[in-house]
């Protein structure tokens, strides 16, 4: 199955949504990580939200972004960056995009995102 480059970005707001516990409609491309959405881990043994969102930034980058990213060249610091990355990921990393954004929990039918509503 095929996912247009508007589902994965609309996808990957879900995400961050679910991630950070907050509804999708106040996710905005403007927003950026550790200044409009925070987080805390719920232990000290866990993951925050924004450990999350990193995993998944590093999961789907390809060997070139991950260079990128190590060198301090490439930074996703916007909900608007995150989204823009998860669409060229999945252009080289389909699957790894697919399982981090649950695209294939999605109804195509409805328009709707596991998540999102």
């Amino acid at each position: 199955m095929s996912w247009s480059d508007t589902e994965i970005a609309d996808a990957s707001r879900a995400r961050i949504a679910r991630v950070f516990s907050v509804p999708i409609q106040d996710v905005r491309p403007e927003h950026v990580f550790g200044a409009d959405l925070q987080g805390r881990a719920k232990s000290d043994f866990s993951y925050g939200p924004l450990d999350h969102i990193l995993h998944d930034i590093r999961d789907v980058a390809d060997r070139e972004t991950l260079k990128a990213m190590n060198a301090g060249a490439f930074e996703i610091r916007t909900v608007e960056d995150y989204c823009c990355h998860m669409v060229r990921s999945y252009k080289t990393n389909r699957k790894e995009v697919v399982a981090t954004l649950k695209l294939g929990r999605a109804s195509r039918a409805t328009g709707a995102v596991e998540g999102t509503t």
